[in-house]
């Protein structure tokens, strides 16, 4: 058992290594050094109770830590900060987040990594929240111009990822092997895709980028694994040409929409939507598909069509 009082400091390595600790009672706003807390084995949960800092590795490896509370008002979180707590699957990301080192979540079991309410991040290193395989849902801060390589590495539930508005860069490996992710909506600001961002992706079937205005530069094996033909790339207006005539682009199925749509939200994690012309596109990444019903907004049933397949039009 430990207690730290308010406003503490403690030292790199502090509590490192203590196999027997299960109690742990942090004062208010408490520094954590690096690796403070490393590897205490049977620590199970964590309440930061304010604190503004996490140090490098300061939780990484404990084995037994479920549950992270308290953690609204950090600053920063720093490299491998929880890194092999390989039973991690909660914490809450508050508004004064300005920081995340790399690998600060690799290999936890978050199921959601939502950090869209994250007003003060700036940063966020690489390789994040890589080799989550329970990650089902990630979202990022508009305010990001980029993110680092890996960042969703080897998270294969990953099903549903919210990039941010002002995302000019997709680093290298950004979301390689996320194996359950059916479809991607490129930000308007989009300049650069890193080497083998989206290598591995084996279930995607629908990128939108019909807001952008020029393609993006694009690294190697950007999508190597994945069935571009399969993939229904919609571009906006008058933008057919340029995507068909980009090394890497030009293998998927190209669909130009109309000024004034877009694609559709996928009402399930698995479904793709999207315009071909005048023509609605339903894709589906797992099961077939047996039915399509179209309701308006009062949800009055307007069509119903019987299909077979893994696409409807």
């Amino acid at each position: 058992s430990v207690a730290v009082g308010d406003g503490a400091q403690l030292m790199n390595g502090a509590f490192s290594n203590c196999d027997y600790l299960d109690d742990l009672s942090l004062g208010r706003g408490v520094a954590l050094g690096d690796a403070a807390f490393q590897a205490c084995a049977s620590l199970s949960a964590v309440n930061l109770n304010g604190a503004l800092h996490v140090g490098d590795a300061a939780f990484a490896a404990c084995a037994s830590l479920e549950r992270v509370d308290g953690a609204e008002e950090l600053c920063s979180i720093g490299s491998r900060a929880f890194m092999g707590c390989a039973r991690l699957s909660s914490i809450e990301f508050g508004t004064e987040l300005g920081e995340i080192g790399g690998y600060a979540f690799s290999e936890s079991v978050l199921t959601e990594a939502d950090l869209s309410a994250c007003a003060a991040l700036r940063r966020v290193g690489g390789w994040v929240m890589s080799g989550n395989a329970s990650l089902a849902s990630a979202a990022f801060y508009d305010g990001l111009a980029d993110i680092g390589a890996g960042v969703l590495f080897g998270c294969s539930a990953l099903r549903d990822v919210t990039l941010p508005q002002s995302l000019t860069s997709l680093g290298d490996y950004a979301l390689a092997n996320a194996t359950s992710l059916c479809a991607v909506e490129l930000p308007a600001t989009l300049a650069e895709i890193g080497d083998s961002a989206m290598e591995g992706a084996a279930a995607l079937r629908a990128i939108d980028a019909a807001g952008l205005s020029a393609v993006p530069a694009t690294g190697a094996a950007g999508w190597r694994g994945v069935s571009q033909s399969d993939v229904v790339l919609s571009v906006g207006e008058n933008m057919a040409q340029a995507f068909s005539a980009a090394d890497q682009w030009r293998e998927f199925s190209i669909n130009e929409v109309p000024a004034g749509t877009g694609s559709i939200d996928k009402a399930e994690s698995n479904i793709a939507i999207s315009f071909s012309g005048e023509s609605l596109l339903v894709d589906s990444a797992a099961a077939e598909l047996t039915l399509v019903e179209l309701f308006n907004m009062e949800g009055v049933l307007l069509m119903a069509a019987s299909v077979s397949g893994h696409r409807a039009v």
